[in-house]
């Protein structure tokens, strides 16, 4: 049975969660939750399982897309049967969605990459600007960019997430651009409420991880995440289990028929994905 405080979607699961106000207001610390540089992959992932009330956003298979991901955990045993383990993760925002396997390794690895600078790609105003095809700054001047450490995965806030997903659009490029919007957007609610002229400014810095990691995406400097549906009765009951809890339930009557168009999607998903990956070997 759904509970009271279910949710007709998961995006409005992850946007009028009581903790929005409180995680749109440290946006710096959600955006930077996989990003430490000293943590390992088995602590990024760890922490990732206990954010549940972010969802996170993953460079695809597909170049130059990318989709979300959430409520990431590992199933089965590590001690008494390590072989078994399962990490997976939900994926889509609609209301109901499905599980996917994880490579923690690729998803959660780190990697050292120089980005431009904050000013710089605040600036960025056209895909040919953003792929560097009309550069607009020169790449080789080390005062024009950053190292940093980025990993394969980002958490969003809310605000961002929600304007992402009303994007309705996986282009890295688009959701580079509808960001770099939503960013200043922000910023500019946020300077009516503090006038100081470090306002600003500080809220462009806090925000400024997630424009690093779309243009490292859009520049292929992370690694893809592949999409692995999974109909697996342990990873089926997973999926259930979470939906129950969060998502509004479905009439009986539609149940089947619903869960008939899933395996459908995931059958044509994985056609999908097996057929790329054979295009890219020949």
């Amino acid at each position: 049975m759904a509970l009271s405080s279910a949710f007709p979607m998961w995006k409005e699961f992850f946007t009028r969660r009581p903790t929005v106000d409180s995680l749109n207001n440290n946006t710096g610390a959600v955006l930077r939750a996989s990003l430490n540089p000293t943590s390992t992959i088995a602590s990024r992932f760890a922490d990732a399982v206990l954010f549940s009330d972010c969802c996170a956003i993953v460079y695809s298979s597909l170049p130059g897309n990318v989709f979300f991901l959430y409520h990431f955990q590992s199933l089965g045993n590590r001690i008494l049967n390590p072989g078994s383990v399962r990490d997976v993760a939900l994926f889509g925002l609609l209301d109901h969605t499905d599980v996917t396997l994880i490579n923690t390794a690729i998803t959660f690895q780190s990697f050292n990459v120089e980005v431009p600078k904050q000013d710089i790609l605040f600036g960025i105003s056209t895909k040919a600007q953003l792929n560097h095809d009309a550069p607009f700054y020169s790449a080789t001047d080390a005062s024009n960019v950053v190292p940093i450490v980025l990993s394969g995965v980002i958490f969003l806030p809310p605000f961002l997430l929600n304007d992402l997903a009303t994007l309705n659009c996986s282009e890295t490029n688009d959701v580079f651009f509808q960001a770099t919007q939503s960013i200043i957007s922000w910023a500019n609610t946020f300077a009516v409420e503090d006038s100081t002229a470090a306002a600003k400014p500080a809220r462009f810095e806090k925000d400024l991880p997630i424009l690093q990691w779309l243009w490292a995406c859009q520049h292929q400097l992370i690694a893809s995440t592949p999409l692995h549906p999974t109909t697996g009765p342990i990873e089926v009951q997973y999926c259930r289990s979470i939906h129950q809890q969060f998502i509004q339930q479905p009439h009986p009557m539609l149940a089947g028929l619903e869960h008939l168009l899933r395996v459908r999607c995931i059958a044509y998903q994985i056609v999908c994905d097996t057929a790329y990956n054979e295009v890219r070997k020949a």
